[in-house]
């Protein structure tokens, strides 16, 4: 039981820190935005969201001022993926934790992503995946 807990967990990481990677890399959010790493500190809904997310899927959220943003991903199974060009599939959501676009994109170099494939809003639901 305890192996299965470390390996989710492990697996949590591993998305969250593809997330940080890809927000980096692409200066998705503004220099003056901090991670919030509670959920609580979100709006109700995206907290709710924040919640049912389940390993190996994971998300991530900042803020500065009245704005936020919240990314919702796993990791994708592409053919071209490998440790150093993950490939992840991303919902980017508003405050009230309605998907505004989704897509995958592979890290293809340092501080390089390509989109891969953009993906229907219509079979995104409003919850998790």
């Amino acid at each position: 039981m305890h192996r299965i807990e470390r390996q989710r967990t492990r697996q949590r990481s591993q998305i969250e820190l593809c997330i940080d990677l890809f927000v980096a890399e692409t200066a998705y959010v503004p220099e003056e935005a901090h991670p919030v790493l509670d959920a609580t500190e979100l709006s109700p809904q995206l907290e709710r969201l924040a919640r049912e997310v389940r390993a190996p899927d994971g998300w991530r959220a900042w803020a500065a001022g009245p704005r936020s943003w919240f990314l919702d991903g796993r990791l994708t199974d592409s053919p071209a993926a490998s440790a150093d060009q993950p490939s992840l599939m991303l919902t980017f959501r508003d405050h009230d934790a309605r998907a505004a676009a989704a897509g995958v994109w592979r890290r293809t170099a340092p501080g390089r992503w390509e989109l891969q494939q953009i993906l229907a809003l219509s079979l995104i639901s409003d919850g998790w995946h």
